[in-house]
Formats: structure tokens, C-alpha cells, sequence
């Protein structure tokens, strides 16, 4: 995929915020092996401190920012709700501001990192038209996030591509993520077990990190702007994903099993036309 984005001096200047995170640091490696003329800065502040955002942004003149950072947690406790939607809900916008504030109009493509968390269950592949009812309260927050950077975008301030983001995996992960309790739970070299395995039929869109920041990548690469999910389009039970990821067989507790199973499975027909074709057809 070829480096498609507005340049300056005919150099792309990618801009990375959360650098450090899982997504992260998997889009930094994708991005560092591209070759092309550009250069990468880590933005490595607090997003929310916007004079150091406006400095950075002076300094490295960016033509395209990917914006990962965000609070993440599995659960929210009342008392940190306002940290979670100041992250992850207000920051986004005011970061995206404050970097494009002190550049031309409009150089700045911000590349935002958002989550399936946004959509609701459903019974088939979920498309960018779908209807947005967010899962949880993380969900609510990256809506949020989008919804703010739109209207700068329908300001004129920043070019926009939002991307929704499934289920993403890694060895990395601790045990308050899925992959991270299996690798607690499954003991190596048996065959055939019984482990907890909550919401075990329920069936998700399982996509690893690394190929989840190889895509994030090539997709903000392109000159794509709008919605995009980022998955890798197939469906499989909880139980089908840790039965291949550490090959054995599972015997989880039919208590533990859905009444009502769950499906999140991402439509990536638009994702794989970008990457195809480097745009979007207009036909």
C-alpha cells in the first residue's frame, strides 16, 4: 500500500498519539517497515495538555495524526467515569484542535481509533450504516470522541477517518481481557478440559493486534475519509476462538453458556475496497 496522504515538500509526517499502547505499538512496527518518504513523531505527552499539543504540532507540522490514546478498562467504577469521557470523549476533539489550530487549513488527517462498543447485537455482520447504540459505558465515550471530531470536521478544522475497531487480541493482554484469562485458565499439554468460560457461545469478530495496527495503518495511508470498521470479518463462538488459539477441547459448564448468545461480527466490505483499491469507488 502506498503512502497516499497530503505531504509537505513531498513528505508524509505521521503523527502517532498512544504510541505506547498495545494497538500502538503494533501500528508504530507497520508503520516504521513502510517504506516511502516520511518521517514518524511520537506524540508522548498528556493529550489533554493542548499547549504542549500545539507545540509538538508547530514543531513536526503534521500531515497525518493517528490517534490512539484512550482509557480502555474492562470495568468502570462510578468515580472514574468523568476521567474515562474526559479521555476518551472530549480530548479527542480538543487535541485535534489544538494541533490543526496552528497549521494550514485543513493539512491535518486525524485518524481516530474508535470501538465496535459503539454498535448493538446483531443477528448479521454489522455495516458502517448500522444503527449506533453502545454496549457499554466505554462504548458511549468513543461515541462521543467521533461525534465531536465530525463537527470540526464539518468546520473545516481536521480531514477525518474514524475507524471502529472488534474484538482485538494478544499474547500481551492481561487477565482482565479475554485472551489474558485463557492463558491463566488453560493448562498447556491437556488435551481436553473444563475451564470457566462465561458467555461462552457468544460469537465475535476476533481480529490479533498486530494485524489490527497493520490495518489501521494502511487504511489511515490511503486517502480514505469517513467510517470504516476494522475486523477481520469472521464470526466464531468464544469457545471456537480459545479451542483453536491454544488447541485443545474445551468442556465449559452449560451454566455458563448464553440463554440469549450475542453476535458483534464486523462487514468489512468497505474496509477490503479501501485496501484494494487505495479509495473508495464512486460508482
Amino acid at each position: 500500500m502506498g503512502l497516499e496522504s497530503r505531504s509537505l515538500g513531498g513528505k508524509l509526517r505521521i503523527g502517532i498519539t498512544g504510541s505506547a499502547g498495545l494497538i500502538g505499538r503494533s501500528l508504530l512496527r507497520h508503520l516504521e517497515s513502510t517504506k516511502g518518504p516520511h518521517e514518524i513523531s511520537k506524540f508522548s505527552g498528556n493529550i489533554l495538555d493542548l499547549p504542549s499539543a500545539e507545540a509538538w504540532s508547530k514543531d513536526f507540522s503534521p500531515t497525518t495524526v493517528f490517534h490512539l490514546a484512550a482509557k480502555v478498562p474492562s470495568r468502570v467504577e462510578e468515580s472514574a467515569k468523568a476521567g474515562v469521557l474526559e479521555v476518551n470523549g472530549h480530548a479527542p476533539a480538543l487535541f485535534a484542535s489544538a494541533i490543526a489550530g496552528v497549521l494550514p487549513p485543513m493539512q491535518v488527517k486525524f485518524v481516530f481509533v474508535s470501538t465496535s462498543h459503539v454498535y448493538s447485537h446483531s443477528p448479521r455482520p454489522i455495516s458502517e450504516t448500522d444503527q449506533v447504540s453502545p454496549l457499554n459505558f466505554y462504548g458511549q465515550t468513543k461515541f462521543e470522541g467521533e461525534e465531536r471530531l465530525r463537527l470540526l470536521e464539518r468546520q473545516g478544522v481536521i480531514r477525518l477517518a474514524v475507524m471502529r475497531l472488534f474484538s482485538v487480541y494478544s499474547e500481551e493482554q492481561s487477565s482482565e481481557y479475554l485472551y489474558g484469562s485463557l492463558l491463566r485458565k488453560i493448562q498447556m499439554g491437556q488435551p481436553e478440559q473444563s475451564i470457566l468460560l462465561p458467555g461462552w457461545n457468544n460469537i465475535r469478530d476476533f481480529i490479533h493486534a498486530d494485524e489490527a495496527g497493520r490495518k489501521i495503518g494502511e487504511l489511515g495511508l490511503t486517502n480514505f475519509e469517513g467510517l470504516v470498521n476494522v475486523g477481520s470479518g469472521r464470526g466464531l463462538s468464544v469457545k471456537d476462538f480459545a479451542e483453536a488459539q491454544f488447541r485443545v477441547k474445551l468442556l465449559p459448564s452449560n451454566g455458563d453458556k448464553e440463554a440469549t448468545p450475542t453476535m458483534i461480527v464486523a462487514n468489512v466490505a468497505l474496509m477490503n475496497q479501501i485496501l484494494k483499491n487505495g479509495s473508495v469507488s464512486e460508482e
